[in-house]
């Protein structure tokens, strides 16, 4: 099978019967080309809706002619592709591995009642819809990576009301189009190492996203999601810039009179709304890559994790905290972690004031060791031993050494013995 700009092409009649059958496409799977013989009698006409009996007459007739079969793509085949890729992907919404996917769609108040024809709609280019369904064949690892993008993206746009045409459409569009660079490698298995690489994957995903039709609304939430100071204590391998640029999805192609429906002109707000919302998706899907391993409950660190930046303004609050507050089980956990960093936004210095150890913290120390700050606290330094890294992995790690203490520490209610202690 080949996935051109414009269609499907099949050299091999059991590789088409496979495709036509798979998708439910025997009775209305049409050819741009007629088939014929070796002494140029048609076989199969074009643009005639081929059923069962003429794919067992082909059967019958190997050999004696060129195995050739150029897909028409109509309105008809266009629609059915989009509802098999869309019923592989409804799945995932409730059956997903990701906790938070499942948080976010169950018993949701979205105005989307019908998610399969949500997603089938979405494909409003052809090449789009082409994109999904190579990816879906092709590469299944990552278009299931992909697809938790664009679901974490959607789920988070769904928790309140946005009266903004499109804004659902290209949330689910968007996201999956975040790391869209990496289809054509695995560097989208490792976490990302540091925020230069991640403003440039996101610089070639938004052309990517540019070249298949998506709209400039997209395009630029797709470039503007960035996790400032983003790190990882994971072993990874660096990314080869030349092998990305190769992508076949970054070569400009002529896409003739798009079929687009999008052409309002960009509003910056569905823009901002759109960004956030990605950058909020891109979190919990690198966090969750980093504690893969980890032995305690990953939705609850992932949580205390978000809920943490969100409160030292990384995250928007507007679509952040109604996403908190569906995970109602960690009420108390989230009310801790929120007090936490208070406390650090509270720094007259900052960002100097660090509570330690996270996310249970029992004292707070000054980073910066600011000695003539009126919070200091002097005679009962905190040694550190091990570094510590940043919670949810955006920030400057805290290095091994002595720190003095904060008298903030003193709003951590119980905390049981704050003395020197070294870890």
């Amino acid at each position: 099978m080949y996935i051109t700009s414009k269609g499907l092409e099949f050299n091999n009649l059991k590789e088409f019967s496979k495709f036509a059958l798979d998708n439910n496409l025997i009775g209305f799977i049409q050819l741009t080309e007629a088939i014929k013989d070796k002494t140029g009698n048609i076989l199969i006409k074009e643009q005639v809706s081929i059923k069962e009996s003429a794919m067992k007459k082909l059967e019958s007739l190997d050999g004696q002619y060129e195995p050739y079969f150029k897909v028409h793509m109509n309105n008809d085949m266009l629609d059915r592709l989009g509802l098999a890729i869309a019923k592989k992907v409804t799945p995932y919404i409730d059956d997903s591995k990701n906790e938070f996917i499942k948080h976010l769609f169950d018993k949701s108040s979205s105005i989307i009642s019908n998610y399969t024809s949500f997603i089938q709609s979405s494909f409003y280019e052809t090449r789009i819809l082409l994109i999904f369904y190579r990816l879906m064949v092709e590469r299944p690892e990552f278009f299931e990576y992909s697809i938790e993008l664009a679901l974490l993206t959607l789920g988070t746009i769904i928790q309140k009301p946005h009266p903004m045409k499109f804004i659902h459409r290209h949330a689910f569009l968007g996201g999956f189009f975040i790391d869209m660079v990496f289809s054509e490698s695995d560097y989208w298995k490792q976490p990302y190492c540091m925020e230069a690489d991640m403003i440039q994957v996101s610089k070639l995903s938004s052309i990517t996203a540019q070249n298949v039709g998506l709209s400039d609304e997209i395009a630029q939430a797709i470039e503007g999601n960035i996790l400032p100071e983003v790190s990882t204590d994971s072993k990874i391998t660096p990314i080869d810039y030349e092998v990305l640029k190769r992508n076949s999805l970054l070569l400009k192609v002529d896409r003739g009179d798009s079929d687009s429906s999008e052409t309002d002109a960009l509003r910056p707000e569905a823009v901002h709304l759109l960004t956030e919302a990605m950058k909020i998706a891109r979190f919990i899907k690198e966090t969750n890559k980093k504690l893969e391993n980890s032995k305690e409950d990953i939705v609850e660190q992932l949580l205390v994790m978000f809920t943490y930046n969100t409160e030292k303004g990384i995250f928007l609050k507007e679509l952040a905290y109604p996403l908190i507050a569906r995970f109602k089980e960690f009420k108390s956990t989230v009310a801790r972690i929120r007090k936490v960093a208070e406390l650090e936004n509270r720094c007259i210095n900052p960002p100097s004031a660090w509570a330690y150890p996270k996310p249970k913290a029992t004292q707070i120390l000054c980073k910066n060791k600011i000695y003539t700050c009126k919070h200091f606290v002097g005679g009962w330094d905190i040694s550190i031993v091990n570094p510590q890294t940043a919670l949810g992995y955006l920030g400057l790690p805290l290095n091994p050494g002595s720190y003095p203490k904060c008298k903030l520490e003193k709003e951590l209610s119980d905390n049981g013995d704050s003395k020197r202690q070294s870890y």
